[in-house]
């Protein structure tokens, strides 16, 4: 199964290689379907019968790692498209949303492995 993912990934990589001169606007779209198909995938290889509301739980937290993959590396993009003559109000902004961004990994980390 992680062959297949990196495989994968791989193959976009090998795509974005070609058409180097700009960004990829569906990079996060691509990037939270990768990430949903690999914990679905582990997902099915550790699966036992669960209660269904165990089911729904993980399922909808599978989707909210999903949907936050792709705002993060929406906002990751966007900001890629920012001018660099920002100034200070624009790099607190984005010094904030890279405080918010590891918080947010550090919550999810934490979260699960309680």
């Amino acid at each position: 199964m992680p062959w297949a993912l990196v495989a994968l990934g791989a193959g976009y990589a090998g795509s974005l290689l070609l058409g180097a001169d700009r960004l990829d606007a569906f990079a996060p779209v691509y990037a939270a379907c990768l990430l949903t198909v690999g914990e679905l995938t582990y997902w099915s290889l550790v699966s036992t019968r669960d209660e269904p509301a165990a089911v729904f739980r993980r399922l909808e937290t599978v989707l909210a790692l999903a949907l936050a993959s792709l705002v993060v590396g929406g906002l990751v993009l966007a900001s890629g498209e920012l001018s660099a003559g920002g100034g200070l109000l624009l790099e607190t902004a984005g010094m904030a949303a890279a405080v918010g961004a590891m918080v947010l990994v550090a919550f999810l980390a934490g979260r699960r492995r309680g």
